[in-house]
């Protein structure tokens, strides 16, 4: 009887183990220029304390990246204007532009960078 309690919980846990490890496995394909990445340095990029926070950043639309012709500190994001973001690749540029106007900071879907936001 006191088997069925420990595999109960175990079963649960490799679970989420293997959930977790889906989420890292597809962030380093969405997000590609990151794939290089360990899982602390993926949730440092990103600003998340642990893996379940990452799925927000999960991309379901398959777009082929590798043919888009990018324009240096330029990416495909726009605001709500429709007019290009500012791609930030200095994470220290970043924070203390983010503390200064505070605004938080997300990573970019296309590009190695940050953008801010006030949401």
């Amino acid at each position: 009887m006191k088997r069925v309690e420990i595999k109960k919980p175990l079963k649960s846990i490799q679970k989420k183990i293997l959930s977790n490890q889906e989420i890292i496995k597809q962030i380093k394909r969405d997000y590609s220029y990151i794939s290089h990445f360990s899982t602390n340095e993926i949730l440092d990029y990103f600003y998340v304390s642990n893996i379940s926070k990452l799925e927000e950043f999960l991309i379901y639309i398959p777009i082929d990246y590798e043919d888009i012709e990018y324009i240096q500190n330029q990416c495909l994001c726009v605001d709500r204007y429709n007019n290009p973001k500012e791609l930030y690749t200095s994470q220290d540029e970043i924070i203390e532009k983010a503390s200064q106007r505070g605004l938080k900071i997300y990573p970019c879907r296309y590009k190695f960078g940050w953008h801010l936001t006030n949401n």
